[in-house]
C-alpha cells in the first residue's frame, strides 16, 4: 500500500513542477503502479471474494469463496422463482411440491407415492382439478416438483469451490462461474454422469471436454479430475460461452457488464443449452434491453431445445446461491464455516453460545445432524459411530441425574441408524448402510426392519450370497428370537 509521507511528497513534487513533460511522466508512473499493485494484490481489497475458516472432521484451513452480495442487493432473492427451487432443496425426495408452472407459486405438497402411482390420465384430471379449486383457468400448467435434498449436497463444495476458483484464475476465466456451476451442476461428486452423457463436477459432454483439450475415451476419463474438469469449464466458458453471449447480445444492440449479474446468467444458459438454443429463444422475445427484466422474459420462452430444463437452469443458480450464502454466512459474528453440522452444535454447547432451554432435546438434535453429516457424505462411518458414541454418553450422564432417557434403548437406537440407513440407500450409498445395519442389528439383534433394509441393500449392491444369508437370519430369528438374545 503506497504511504502517507509518499502521497504527500508526491503532490509536493507535482505542485513545484509545472512541466508539461514532466507530469506526462508523472502521469505514466502512476498508471503503471496502480496496474501492478491492481494485479499484485498489494493495497487493494478483492471484494468479489470472502474468506473463511472451514473445520472438516479432520481439517482446518482458510479458503476464499465467491461473494454474492449483487444477488442481495438487485432483489433476486425474492423472485418466486428463486424462492421455490430454495423450497425444493430442502425437500426430501419424498415429497412432491404442486406448483403453478409459470410463475412457480407452491400450491401444497404430498407424498411422492402418492403422486406416482397414478397413471398419466389421473394425474392430467388431478391437475384439471387443482385448477378448478383454486380458481385457476384452465389452460394453466400446473407442476409436480419433487424434492432434491439429496443431490445438493453443499457443504461437500467448501473444500472443492476455492480450487476449482484458483484454476479459472489461472485460465483467466471469471472465478464467478467456477463456483455457480459446481453448486448446480453435480454438488460434491466429481465422477456424476447425466443421462445425456456429461460426466464430472462440470458435467461437460464428451466432444465439449475432447475441444477443451480433455482426454475422454475408454481408458481415461479426464472429466472426473476436479482440477482438469475446472481448466475445460474455463477454457470453454471463456472461447465459446461469454463470446457467443457477446455476440447473440450485440446482435439486439443489448449494451451489458461482463460483471453483471444478468449477464453471467445469460452465459450460463449458454453453457448449459448451447448458443443455437438461446438464439433461438432471442428471436422469439425479441428483446430491447438486458437486465432482471430480460432474464424473466427468458425464463417464459420456449423455443428449439429450449424448454422447461433450459428455463429452470439459472432460477436453480439463483437459489443455490442463496442456499450457499447461507451456510457461509450461518455465523453472523464468525468467519467459521463447520463442515460438519454435528460438530458446530456440539461445539455451541461446550462454549455457551448456544443455552439450550431442553438439554436431552439439543442433545437429540445433535445425533440427527450427525446422521445428516453421514449421509450427505460429509463423514465417514467410523467418525459418524464415534460422534454417536460421544453424544449418548452426554446423554446417559444428563439422565442419570434427571429422568430415564428412551435414546439409550436398544430399539430406539437400532430404529434411527435404521432410518440413517434407509436414506443412505435411497442415495445409492450402499457400503455405508451396510455398516451401519450391521451396527444396528448388533444393538438390536431382533429387528426385523433392520434385516429387511441389509438385505435390500445387499441386493442393490449385488452380492446374492449376502442377501441369502441374511434372509435365513431373518427368517430364522422371527421362528426363534431368544437364540439371538445375548
Amino acid at each position: 500500500m503506497i504511504s502517507r509521507n509518499i502521497i504527500v511528497s508526491l503532490k509536493v513534487i507535482l505542485f513545484n513542477w509545472q512541466s508539461m513533460l514532466f507530469k506526462t511522466t508523472l502521469s505514466l508512473f502512476f498508471t503503471f503502479f496502480f496496474s501492478i499493485a491492481a494485479l499484485s494484490g498489494c493495497g487493494f481489497a478483492d471484494d468479489r471474494f470472502i474468506e473463511r475458516v472451514v473445520i472438516g472432521f479432520d481439517s482446518k484451513y482458510q479458503s476464499k469463496f465467491i461473494d454474492n452480495n449483487a444477488l442481495f442487493k438487485e432483489g433476486w432473492d425474492t423472485i418466486s422463482h428463486v424462492r421455490f427451487w430454495q423450497d425444493i432443496m430442502t425437500m426430501s425426495n419424498d415429497s412432491v411440491l404442486i406448483n403453478i408452472a409459470d410463475v412457480r407459486q407452491p400450491l401444497f405438497s404430498l407424498h411422492a407415492s402418492d403422486w406416482s402411482c397414478q397413471t398419466v390420465e389421473e394425474k392430467d384430471e388431478y391437475k384439471r382439478l387443482v385448477c378448478v379449486s383454486n380458481d385457476l383457468s384452465a389452460t394453466t400448467s400446473i407442476y409436480a416438483t419433487t424434492g432434491k435434498q439429496h443431490f445438493f449436497e453443499f457443504r461437500k463444495l467448501l473444500p472443492m469451490i476455492p480450487v476449482a476458483i484458483e484454476v479459472f484464475e489461472q485460465e483467466g476465466t471469471d472465478p464467478w462461474y467456477a463456483q455457480t456451476i459446481l453448486l448446480i451442476e453435480s454438488p460434491g461428486k466429481t465422477d456424476a454422469v447425466s443421462y445425456a452423457g456429461a460426466r464430472g463436477a462440470f458435467q461437460l459432454m464428451p466432444g465439449v471436454a475432447r475441444s477443451q483439450g480433455l482426454v475422454v475415451n475408454r481408458h481415461q476419463d479426464d472429466r472426473t479430475d476436479l482440477r482438469k474438469s475446472a481448466a475445460g469449464a474455463a477454457r470453454f466458458i471463456r472461447k465459446v460461452c461469454v463470446v457467443e453471449a457477446k455476440r447473440l447480445l450485440d446482435k439486439y444492440t443489448i449494451t451489458y457488464n461482463e460483471s453483471d449479474l444478468w449477464f453471467r446468467l445469460f452465459v450460463m444458459h449458454i453453457y448449459h443449452s448451447g448458443a443455437g438454443n438461446l438464439s433461438a429463444a432471442l428471436d422469439a422475445m425479441q428483446p430491447t434491453h438486458g437486465g432482471m427484466p430480460f432474464i424473466r422474459k427468458l425464463w417464459r420462452t420456449e423455443a428449439a431445445g429450449f424448454k422447461n430444463e433450459s428455463q429452470n437452469y439459472s432460477q436453480v443458480a439463483l437459489a443455490a446461491m442463496v442456499m450457499f450464502d447461507r451456510l457461509l454466512n450461518a455465523e453472523s459474528e464468525s468467519d467459521t464455516v463447520f463442515l460438519v453440522h454435528g460438530d458446530k452444535r456440539i461445539a455451541d454447547l461446550k462454549n455457551g453460545s448456544r443455552y439450550c432451554v431442553d438439554t436431552l432435546a439439543y442433545l437429540n438434535e445433535c445425533l440427527e445432524a450427525y446422521g445428516t453429516d453421514l449421509i450427505e457424505g460429509v463423514i465417514p462411518v467410523n467418525y459418524f459411530l464415534e460422534a454417536d458414541a460421544r453424544v449418548l454418553y452426554q446423554i446417559e450422564r444428563y439422565c442419570k441425574d434427571n429422568q430415564p432417557c428412551y435414546e439409550l434403548t436398544p430399539i430406539r437406537r437400532s430404529e434411527r441408524f435404521g432410518s440413517f440407513a434407509a436414506k443412505l440407500i435411497t442415495k445409492k450409498k450402499l457400503k455405508e448402510a451396510i455398516l451401519i445395519l450391521g451396527k444396528a442389528l448388533e444393538i438390536n439383534p431382533l429387528s426385523v426392519v433392520s434385516y429387511n433394509l441389509i438385505i435390500r441393500a445387499y441386493n442393490l449392491d449385488k452380492q446374492p450370497e449376502m442377501v441369502e444369508k441374511f434372509t435365513a437370519l431373518r427368517d430364522e430369528m422371527i421362528n426363534n428370537p431368544t437364540k439371538f438374545l445375548k
